[in-house]
């Protein structure tokens, strides 16, 4: 039996070790935050990128995701009102963030400036992240 045991010994270390190996790599909520913020910042990069090379579709395709994920970061705040993480003034500000974001992404692809506004969009993103990194 103990010889059994042994032989299990190196692959239940390397089990235990790939488990540990996960539980590091699970984010905070916050991290978690952070992380779906840099990609949309990515996003709108990809977006002006696009647009440069000409690649209108892409654009549009990139776009459009950018104002999915504002918008469900804007419902999440505002539907959390039964007393959850929408409840006070700094939710309404963070929502109304969400939302100028939205009206910003939406409209970027009729300006004279495309690529220019999904830069500034993605700067003032990115100027959120670093702030929401600083607070990790």
């Amino acid at each position: 039996m103990q010889r059994a045991t042994d032989a299990l010994a190196p692959a239940v270390a390397q089990g235990l070790r790939a488990y540990a190996a996960i539980a590091r790599a699970t984010l905070s909520p916050r991290e978690a935050s952070l992380t779906l913020h840099e990609t949309l910042c990515g996003e709108l990069l990809a977006a002006r990128r696009a647009y440069a090379e000409g690649r209108l579709d892409q654009m549009c395709r990139r776009q459009t995701r950018c104002m999915q994920v504002l918008l469900a970061l804007q419902t999440d705040i505002l539907g959390a009102g039964d007393g959850g993480a929408g409840d006070g003034a700094g939710s309404a500000m963070l929502a109304g963030f969400y939302g100028h974001l939205y009206e910003r992404v939406r409209r970027a692809g009729r300006r004279n400036d495309v690529a220019a506004e999904f830069e500034r969009i993605a700067e003032l993103l990115a100027r959120f992240c670093r702030k929401m990194r600083a607070a990790l």
